[in-house]
């Protein structure tokens, strides 16, 4: 059987269908009621597997109640009526009727031949009405002529008037052929992009159910299997609340965005589709609240290992200082280039800010950025986090061992923090996997080829250390290609109040209080501070200052009296015990002015601007980092 179906009403149509087979492009399957079918009731059967119909009159009104596939009506034009019409008055008929059902003509004007014939029009919608519809048409208009259908002619025929049969012409039915390929083209067109939707539908990860109008499940994907335990033959053709008892308090006439499913974990969606204003059916989206965890923890893992990402942007750095833009303007500059880069600076000058900056605006920008501070780990731990290490290579070793960081940051970018504090002993390892551009882990023997930028940074000269043989040469002018100063915040003090006014913007955002305040001078008298811990330091007293205002409104004598509660500096005399152990006596004094701070090391560090390591050197705490 054809995709296309004609189904004629009487033998005369299916004649002029067979007519038109070589005439048409259309391939179709032709079935006369007359010839075909003893009994209307097997039409159904007898076009089952058919994507259109084509009928005329009420096999094509019987055809589109009865069934789900698309009816295309065989038209009747002016032109036919007018034939048949014309037909009929040349027989001496002027009182002529039209009767047909409903959907047969697209027109119900009378028309008038000539000042000596009448036609009427007169339509039906079922076979009923026929007999009672000529009776009054012959009663009240005179009627001697009836032109119909066929169940409007074999009426007139048994009340004994003139009549004859309505026939489409030859257009008429090249019309339907070409509509009924247009529509076809249309279906296998939606049916194409249907396939690709359940397709993609299918596909996804998350549970997809989609609805009718009626709420009846038309689509439950793959997922949707899986979080409710149903297979698709439960729950298709079903009403979702009652397939889907989980689902029975969802309004899916409603959209909406990530709602916890009462009594499971699982976070829904609805999307109900609406078209001029009626409702069409609705999209739900179903995602366990394990997986989006799971999901969550696994990218932020990828994304925030060892800092594999650089946030921060030369447009974040606040500064007003001549000096400090054209330093900027400098590193800008640099980061066109694959050199080495050395920042200078002091303790919270924003040196990983600069050098997150750098790795940014250079080609490097969607790969890894790389950080660690080598002043926090000793020679040997910081030899196995920058090269990695095999299974088994020393105590405590991971299964399965682990990549360096060197490793990680391959195409990128690796920020080495603190460089002045590596041993000499390292610094020739480190020498040798920058000029090799290969890393080996420890315990292996594999060689591991890396392309990686380096980016350095120190408080201390490096130069200077070379003359103290405390750094080696070689390495020295191998990192040394660019360098960058960043200047103390105490010597651009034009900086310290749009960088307060930064930082408390930034714990408006966080949520903490809607602060107001007049002006900048409320923070004038930051001016006055030395700021030995730099932008680092002036945060943490903004983030101070926040959490300490009582009041929403910032004053400058709340300011000031907050700074001037700081304990920035320590004072106290000392008392050691003089011996001949030089070591043991500089481990005595450190030990007190660690007391006098009350244990706090990073304050030490800050105060006196040495590093953790230096000040653990200086302690020999051997179990600390």
């Amino acid at each position: 059987m054809e995709d296309v179906v004609v189904i004629t009403p009487f033998a005369e149509l299916a004649e002029r269908f067979e007519g038109l087979r070589l005439k048409t492009d259309v391939p179709f399957s032709l079935i006369s009621l007359e010839k075909d079918l003893k009994d209307e009731r097997d039409l159904p059967e007898k076009v089952r597997g058919a994507k259109v119909l084509i009928s005329r009159g009420g096999t094509a009104r019987l055809l589109r109640e009865k069934g789900s596939v698309p009816v295309i009506d065989i038209p009747v034009s002016v032109k036919d009526v007018l034939r048949s019409v014309s037909s009929t008055v040349n027989k001496g008929f002027t009182d002529v009727a039209v009767v047909t059902p409903e959907n047969l003509l697209t027109f119900t004007e009378n028309l008038s031949l000539s000042k000596d014939a009448k036609i009427t029009f007169e339509s039906y919608q079922n076979k009923k009405q026929i007999k009672k519809k000529i009776e009054s048409l012959i009663e009240k208009n005179n009627v001697k002529a009836v032109i119909g259908d066929k169940a409007a002619v074999k009426a007139a025929t048994k009340l004994g008037v003139f009549s004859e049969l309505l026939l489409s012409g030859e257009e008429a039915l090249h019309t339907a052929l070409d509509t009924a390929q247009h529509l076809l083209s249309i279906q296998r067109n939606e049916q194409a992009k249907r396939k690709e939707l359940e397709a993609v539908i299918h596909y996804v990860n998350e549970g997809v159910i989609t609805v009718n109008e009626e709420g009846r499940i038309t689509v439950f994907n793959e997922a949707a299997k899986h979080i409710f335990k149903k297979e698709n033959e439960e729950v298709t053709g079903r009403d979702v609340r009652k397939a889907i008892p989980e689902a029975k308090d969802i309004n899916i006439k409603k959209e909406q965005r990530n709602k916890l499913l009462q009594g499971k974990r699982i976070i829904y969606t609805t999307l109900p589709i609406y078209i001029d204003g009626n409702f069409q059916g609705s999209v739900l989206i179903f995602e366990e609240t394990k997986k989006l965890q799971k999901l969550e923890l696994e990218i932020r893992k990828e994304l925030n290992k060892k800092g594999l990402t650089a946030k921060h942007r030369f447009t974040d750095i606040v500064t007003k200082n001549k000096e400090m833009k054209e330093a900027l303007e400098e590193a800008a500059l640099f980061a066109a280039s694959e050199g080495t880069v050395v920042i200078y600076g002091e303790s919270g000058t924003g040196k990983e800010l600069v050098a997150q900056s750098i790795h940014n605006a250079s080609e490097r920008e969607e790969k890894p950025f790389v950080s660690i501070n080598c002043a926090s780990l000793s020679p040997t731990l910081l030899e196995s986090e920058l090269f990695g290490y095999e299974e088994g290579a020393f105590t405590g070793a991971v299964k399965g061992g682990k990549p360096g960081l060197f490793e990680l940051a391959h195409r990128g970018t690796l920020f080495l923090d603190e460089i002045g504090e590596i041993s000499l002993e390292f610094q020739a390892k480190l020498l040798r996997v920058l000029q090799e551009k290969e890393v080996k882990r420890i315990g292996g023997g594999r060689i591991t080829p890396v392309d990686v930028r380096v980016i350095c940074a120190t408080n201390q000269r490096l130069s200077q250390l070379v003359e103290e043989e405390k750094f080696r040469e070689d390495l020295y002018y191998r990192l040394a290609i660019l360098e960058v100063e960043l200047l103390p915040l105490r010597e651009r003090k034009e900086d310290i109040v749009p960088l307060a006014l930064s930082f408390l913007e930034k714990e408006k955002k966080s949520g903490r209080k809607p602060l107001r305040w007049q002006s900048e001078d409320v923070f004038s008298p930051l001016l006055a501070h030395k700021w030995k811990g730099n932008a680092r330091e002036l945060e943490n007293f903004v983030h101070r200052l926040v959490l300490l205002s009582p009041a929403e409104d910032i004053s400058k004598g709340f300011v000031e009296k907050q700074l001037n509660k700081r304990p920035l500096t320590k004072s106290a005399k000392v008392e050691l015990s003089v011996t001949q152990d030089i070591k043991l006596m500089e481990k005595e004094l450190w030990e007190k002015i660690l007391d006098q701070y009350d244990g706090d090391k990073e304050e030490v560090c800050r105060q006196y601007r040495i590093s953790k390591s230096t000040l653990w050197r200086k302690l020999s705490f051997n179990n600390e980092k």
